[in-house]
Formats: structure tokens, C-alpha cells, sequence
């Protein structure tokens, strides 16, 4: 599939607004910061990882004593945290927006009140085994969190707790969880399906508040009252599972059909349980009245994954066919990719199977949650040749995508782990690119598959121009491409292979450097929009070291061929030494 890749001419083009950026925000980095945080706990902040050590508790902070890095809040991307742990302290993580992801040890027993409140990029999240509480606003405001597994030794959950997560899709809540706050899960727009395994008696006051797409919610047998709009402006409420008598299920529609009379009208309410799939549908228009979109979602549940299909159609205009476009999002463990890559497979099929027919694809995106283990190399092969974009997230939040209409089967060779580490760039390197403002990079594991890996550096990059480097044998830096850092802070760099013994350099707005070829990522395509033209990426080979002058697979070639030619003479050699032989013996017998 052809890419969009764009090439910036800063004389002609915009050369007085990258100038200006240069000035505004290519800065120094900052130098590594650490200090305490609790009484055995210890943390240190470089080049957007704050990472933490030691074990115990973390220091409960308040308004009047905020967490320590909190003048660094914009700039954590990742954060890092040790076996040991055995809480996180109120406000802990208070507004750190550029951070995506965050996992916990399974010593960690307490998230405090707004410890990740209004992290608004946090996407990925994955709970200790052992958590028994989450405090109140603890994922306040998380508004990118599609996915959340709370784990069975959960027992309390505080007031608005999930407020306002309005990526949130599905949530259990496990049979432990007897204490729930009110307005935990309010104002969650796309959550659609709810199982309560808690042996709770009432539904807590103003508990699903605003949850315009909440379909269907399974509830214990010990529920009798659901208080106070606990399920106000659900307004696409349609299944109540409960298996009480009849005056307890009777109690029960009273309750909600109080607060919401669409749910009066045609809600069912009794005994079953949630099927594996659940649906929703929602529909936008205009101010004539006139239908712009609809939205279709399904929530499938198997072992190990949770899919989130979302189809968004645009109706037929005069003279065009009517659009739609796909976008899907998973949960994968390590022990589930066989399921992953049926479940994906079903959906796309029904996808086709609905609108191929009567509209027009405008493309497939498909978001993989990993848990941190390589992908599946069948995954990978049953997704080539696809006309999918697919993007993998890992725990930490690191990002790499890869067309699948651009590879086969042939490219996929083991499994892929692109998790990286973004540290202070050493002396030498900075010296030798004449700018402070630099970054060391390295992979985690090598891997050859042809990826836009995307950087995650500081929020002060954004609309820079980023160098990337490979350090050689003799400490010099070979330039390998070169791109404009998105509004996000994601430098994108589409590479062939990666190498986990190479070190890499991640320069900004490097003196001296040719920006001509300065690759514009999609994101960015409505600000360069105006010079964008159509060409195929060119992905680079990384890891190769040059050798005086000439790279790995020269000298390799070279060393082969002369192995050849060694082989020739040799047998040439001995041809003739053979055959001097045997005319000795010959004069010999005659003589």
C-alpha cells in the first residue's frame, strides 16, 4: 500500500516557523533529577522515565506537599516501578499528561486517592495481582483508557474512581469488591457492557452516570436497590441480568426506570447472564437533522483477549458510495494469540461480510495490548498481505506500527519486541553533533520487520525536526533518517530492522543538518498538508556497522567472494600439481 511521506523544504516552504521553533523549544535536556519518596523508596527522572526503587510504601502527598516530581509532570512519558512496592501515594501521578502506560508489581496492595488523576494519554494499565484498593479519583479523567482487568483480590473501589474514563469499553467488577464508592464508573461515554460478580445489595448512587452506551450490566443475586440516577442518561440501556424473584426484579425496574424512561419503555430486566458479545449503536446529526454517522460497537470477550470493534459508516451522497472506516482494539497475554488472531480474523470477515457490499472502506486499524511478551510470529504471518494498519502497544506504552499490505509472509522471522529505553545521550555524542539537546536510545531486543517505530521524548520536541543515529565502532554518528517530532512528542522512524546492541542518538534541530529529506508523519499531514507529496516509505536497515567505509554486508560479500576465489586456486592448484603427478609417473613406468 502506498504511505504518505513527506519531504520539507525549509527555505521555500516554512523556514520562518521552524525557525521560530528552534528558538521556542529546542532546548537543552534537562539533566537527571532523583531524590526520596518514601522512607525505604527512592526515584530518579531522565529524559522522560521516572523510575522508581526500593520497597514499602510511597509518601502520602497532598496540595500542600506534592509529589516531588511534580514540576515534571508534563514531561514523564513512562514510569518504572519496583517489586517491593506495596502502595502509591495520593496525587502521586497528579496530571502527568504525556504519560501512556504504566504497569504494577504484584507487591503493590493500594493505589491512593487521585494518584493518576487526568493522565489523559494513559492508555494501558496493568493491575498487581494483590491490589485490594483503589482510592478515590484514582483514574480520574483518564480519558484514553480503553481497557482495565481489575483482579479478583480487589476489595474496595472509591468515589469516581474511573470518572470521566470515557475510552473505557468494558469492566468487570470482581466477587470481592464489596465497597464501592458512588459515581465510580460516571461519565464513562463508550463503556458498553458491565459484569458485577461483588456481593453488593444496592448499586451505589450516580454509579453509571452519563453512560450513554452502556447496553447491557449483569448483576448479583444480592442486589435488591439500585439508589439514587445510578443508571441516569443510560440512555441505550436495554438488558438487566438478575436472577432475584419476582418483587425483587419488580423493585428493581422501578428504580431505574425512575431516572430513565427509555429503559421504562423497553428495557428487559430477569434472569439470564451476558452473552460473549455485546452491541451498541449510536448515530450523529446534524443541525437540519440530516444523519452524518453511525457507530456500531461490539465488545467480544474470549479467553485471554477482549475486542473492541468499532465501524463507523457515513451515508451515500449524491453521485458517491457511502464510506466506512474500522478500527479495532485488543487485549493480548502471551498465552493468547492464537485466539487474538481468530477473533480478529472473525471480525474483519463480518466487517467485509456487512458494508463491502454497499460502501467503501476507507481503511482498517487494528490496536494490539500486549502484556509485555513478543508477538506471535503466526500472528504476525496470519496479518501479512492484510490491508490493515496494525499498531502494537506494550506495557510501557512503547508504540510501533506496521503496514500489513506492504509485507508477506516471507518478512516475518521470529517475534518482534520493539520496547526501547530513552536515556541522557552520552558526552561524545553531543560533542560530536554540536547540540546538547540530544537523546540515547536503545532497543530492548533486535528485531527485522519493516515498522514506524514511534520515540516518545519530551513535549518540548513537539514540531521539531529529529535526527536519528547509530554510534559507530569509532564513536562515529551515522545518520540514518531523519522526521518531524508529532504535537505528542513521538518522533516516527520507519525502520527495516532494529538492534539491541547498537546505540542509537536521537538529535533535535541538529546545526549543520540537510532537512530536505525531513520525513513528515501522517499525524502531522493537516499543519504540512500543503507540500505533502506521494511516495513509498523507505524503510532503513539499522545495526550495520561500517567497516573503512564500507558497511557489514560489503565486507561480508567481499569475505565471500574471496573465499571463492581462494577456492578456485586452490583447485586450480592442485589440477595442475595433480597432473605433473602423473606425468612423472608415467615417465617413470616408461623409462
Amino acid at each position: 500500500m502506498i504511505r504518505l511521506k513527506s519531504k520539507l523544504n525549509i527555505k521555500r516552504s516554512i523556514g520562518l516557523l521552524l525557525v521560530l521553533a528552534c528558538l521556542l523549544v529546542g532546548l537543552p535536556a534537562r539533566a537527571a533529577e532523583s531524590g526520596t519518596c518514601g522512607q525505604n523508596l527512592n526515584w530518579t527522572f531522565d529524559q522522560g522515565t521516572l523510575t522508581i526503587t526500593g520497597e514499602g510504601a510511597m509518601t502520602e502527598f497532598n496540595e500542600y506537599r506534592t509529589a516531588p516530581w511534580y514540576h515534571l509532570r508534563e514531561q514523564i512519558t513512562k514510569v518504572i516501578l519496583p517489586d517491593g512496592l506495596t502502595s502509591i501515594g495520593r496525587l502521586a501521578f497528579y496530571g502527568c499528561t504525556a504519560l501512556r502506560a504504566v504497569s504494577f508489581p504484584d507487591s503493590l496492595r493500594t493505589i491512593g486517592d487521585s494518584a493518576f488523576y487526568n493522565c489523559e494519554k494513559l492508555v494501558q494499565v496493568r493491575m498487581s495481582s494483590t491490589l485490594s484498593k483503589i482510592g478515590r479519583q484514582a483514574f480520574y479523567g483518564c480519558t484514553s483508557l480503553v481497557f482495565i482487568s481489575l483482579p479478583i483480590s480487589l476489595e474496595s473501589v472509591g468515589d469516581k474512581a474511573f470518572y470521566l474514563c470515557e475510552s473505557l469499553v468494558s469492566i468487570t467488577l470482581p466477587r470481592y469488591a464489596e465497597k464501592l464508592g458512588t459515581q465510580v464508573f460516571a461519565y464513562c461515554t463508550s463503556l458498553l457492557r458491565v459484569q458485577i460478580d461483588a456481593p453488593i445489595k444496592t448499586v451505589p448512587e450516580w454509579m453509571f452516570y452519563g453512560c450513554e452506551n452502556l447496553a447491557e450490566v449483569a448483576l448479583p443475586s444480592t442486589v435488591t436497590e439500585a439508589e439514587y440516577y445510578a443508571f441516569k442518561r443510560c440512555d441505550s440501556l436495554t438488558g438487566i441480568y438478575h436472577s432475584g424473584d419476582k418483587n425483587t426484579l419488580n423493585s428493581l425496574r422501578q428504580d431505574i426506570s425512575e431516572s430513565n424512561p427509555s429503559f421504562a419503555a423497553s428495557g428487559y430486566i430477569g434472569n439470564g447472564t451476558l452473552t460473549d458479545t455485546s452491541h451498541s449503536s449510536s448515530l450523529e446529526y446534524d443541525l437540519d437533522g440530516e444523519l452524518i454517522s453511525q457507530t456500531n460497537t461490539t465488545v467480544t470477550l474470549e479467553e485471554g483477549v477482549t475486542l473492541v470493534t468499532k465501524v463507523e459508516s457515513k451515508p451515500a451522497e449524491e453521485g458517491s458510495a457511502g464510506t466506512y472506516t474500522t478500527d479495532l482494539s485488543i487485549t493480548v497475554n502471551s498465552d493468547s494469540w492464537a485466539t487474538a488472531t481468530d477473533a480478529i480474523t472473525d471480525a474483519l470477515g463480518q466487517v467485509n461480510d456487512t458494508y463491502s457490499s454497499s460502501a467503501i472502506s476507507q481503511g482498517t486499524k487494528v490496536t494490539v495490548y500486549t502484556d509485555g511478551s513478543p508477538v506471535d510470529e503466526d500472528f504476525l504471518k496470519e496479518m501479512a498481505g492484510r490491508d490493515v494498519q496494525l499498531e502494537i502497544v506494550t506495557p510501557g506504552g512503547d508504540t510501533w506500527r506496521v503496514d500489513c499490505s506492504g509485507i508477506d509472509t516471507s518478512d516475518v522471522n521470529g517475534a518482534p519486541n520493539y520496547s526501547y529505553t530513552v536515556n541522557t545521550a552520552p558526552d561524545s555524542s553531543r560533542e560530536s553533533l554540536g547540540t546538547d539537546n540530544c537523546f540515547g536510545l536503545n532497543f530492548n531486543d533486535s528485531s527485522s520487520l519493516k515498522s514506524e517505530i514511534l520515540i516518545r521524548l519530551p513535549d518540548s520536541t513537539a514540531n521539531t525536526n529529529a535526527f536519528l543515529y547509530q554510534v559507530e565502532s569509532d564513536g562515529s554518528h551515522t545518520r540514518l533518517q531523519a522526521s518531524v517530532v508529532d504535537n505528542d512528542g513521538n518522533a516516527h522512524f520507519y525502520l527495516s530492522s532494529v538492534d539491541k546492541d547498537t546505540q542509537y542518538i536521537v538529535g533535535i534541530n541538529v546545526p549543520g543538518e540537510n532537512t530536505d529529506d525531513v520525513i513528515i508523519p501522517d499525524e502531522m499531514s493537516p499543519v504540512y498538508g500543503a507540500i505533502q507529496r506521494l511516495e513509498h516509505i523507505e524503510y532503513v536497515e539499522t545495526g550495520v556497522r561500517e567497516m573503512g567505509g564500507l558497511t557489514l554486508a560489503d565486507v561480508m560479500l567481499i569475505a565471500i567472494g574471496g573465499l571463492v576465489l581462494v577456492s578456485i586456486i586452490v583447485g586450480i592448484v592442485m589440477f595442475f600439481l595433480n597432473k605433473r603427478k602423473l606425468m612423472n609417473m608415467y615417465s617413470a613406468k616408461h623409462s
